[in-house]
């Protein structure tokens, strides 16, 4: 299928793909370039493996350099690096013919998007970001629901992303991880990007943003902490909010519509409907785990995605042009 693989970062996240994409292509030949040799070899639990490295426990090859790495003309590419590097990257591998899978968002700058769009579409690579959460089975039976007569009866959506990064990776310190590095493309917008993404997704993108983004201080960091986001569309709004300091977990989407009220629970993997008019609940359960999610999202990639779908494409543009709005909303 391919028989040259390379990686660009090596963190949590790298070597989660690099497990996977290792498992189901046994014979392709991997080889990496770090930017940081930072992290240390990790479970699917992100716990740290001792005695043992990665280029033992996956066959890989460490490249000296960027250059090295490019004239070694991968067939495939695995971006994971910080985010501020991924459009870069992305227009140096894919401007040699290499198919590009990288990590969520892709691009933070429209521009940068744009010319992404123009390269994919005259090289006819392959183009896929890591939105997982596409594939989590109540994500695709809740995309299944929203029809384009179902939006039309919708009054309001809440979307709900909380999390507390500095417990994201144990074995570093918070202060060090790219999303606290606002040089680094950190803060979470454009680390927990997988709602904005859905939202564009199923809805399309709105017809006005407002946004106030608030950090805190006293975490030392430069970045943005949260961020509350109205949506505004023809006939309903999304009330959007972001915040990766919370301590109380939650991912979740409600949506208030003439018939019925939807309840999305990602944390927990449920999902229940009220039909206001029965009274009637129908509770839909479909428990998964994290890597069961980013194993269907390679096996997708890998076996039935077609360098002519470009739906990442539209992506990274809708996605950019997103967060460009947010970040220069003057009502803030």
């Amino acid at each position: 299928m391919y028989l040259k693989v390379l990686f660009l970062g090596l963190g949590g996240a790298g070597q989660r793909h690099l497990r996977i994409f290792r498992k189901m292509l046994p014979n392709s030949v991997f080889s990496a370039y770090r930017y940081s040799s930072s992290t240390p070899l990790l479970d699917e639990n992100f716990n740290v493996i001792l005695n043992d490295n990665l280029e033992s426990k996956y066959n890989i090859q460490l490249h000296e350099s960027i250059k090295d790495a490019i004239n070694n003309k991968p067939d495939l590419v695995v971006i994971s690096t910080p985010t501020v590097y991924h459009a870069q990257l992305i227009k140096k591998f894919a401007n040699i013919g290499s198919d590009i899978f990288v990590e969520k968002p892709g691009a933070i700058s429209y521009r940068d998007a744009i010319v992404i769009s123009e390269i994919i579409k005259n090289k006819k690579n392959k183009f896929f970001i890591s939105f997982q959460r596409r594939f989590h089975p109540l994500v695709r039976k809740l995309r299944e629901r929203i029809t384009p007569n179902y939006i039309k009866t919708i009054k309001h959506i809440e979307i709900k992303v909380n999390s507390y990064f500095p417990d994201w990776h144990p074995y570093e310190d918070y202060r060090d991880l790219y999303a606290a590095k606002s040089i680094l493309g950190g803060g979470a917008i454009y680390t927990e990007s997988h709602e904005i993404d859905l939202i564009n997704l199923i809805f399309d993108y709105p017809n006005k943003i407002y946004s106030i983004l608030r950090q805190d201080k006293k975490f030392s960091i430069d970045v943005e902490d949260s961020a509350s986001i109205v949506l505004s569309y023809d006939n309903f709004e999304i009330f959007l909010r972001i915040c990766f300091l919370e301590k109380r977990q939650e991912r979740s989407i409600e949506i208030y519509s003439e018939e019925e009220y939807l309840f999305l629970d990602l944390n927990n993997s449920t999902m229940h409907i009220k039909n206001f008019e029965t009274n009637k609940v129908n509770l839909f359960e479909d428990k998964v785990s994290n890597e069961e999610v980013f194993v269907q999202q390679a096996q997708y990639f890998l076996n039935e995605f077609k360098s002519d779908n470009l739906e990442y494409v539209d992506a990274i543009i809708k996605n950019s042009l997103f967060f460009e709005e947010v970040k220069n909303d003057k009502n803030q």
